[in-house]
């Protein structure tokens, strides 16, 4: 599977489930290249305190595809909440 046919995929919440395995928390789902090779790989980030542990591939159709999983996702903050002043362009 191509790198553009797994970014068609990886909207549906299906594949969310599987990936997740019943995780809960902050995290996000994309698509990207393994390193040294051109293999399409999907990137799971989630925060360094999620202690699950995630497939490291999993079966789209005919294809398997391999799941990278990072731990340093930090859930983004709501701009309001910052404390911070917005400045009008």
């Amino acid at each position: 599977m191509d790198i553009y046919q797994l970014a068609a995929q990886v909207g549906q919440p299906s594949l969310h489930r599987i990936v997740l395995k019943g995780f809960n928390g902050p995290y996000s789902l994309g698509v990207g290249k393994a390193q040294n090779s051109d293999e399409a790989v999907l990137v799971l980030m989630v925060p360094p305190s999620a202690r699950e542990t995630f497939p490291s591939a999993v079966k789209i159709g005919n294809d398997s595809v391999s799941v990278v999983v990072k731990r340093d996702f930090q859930q983004p903050v709501p701009l309001g909440s910052r404390g911070g002043n917005l400045v009008s362009i």
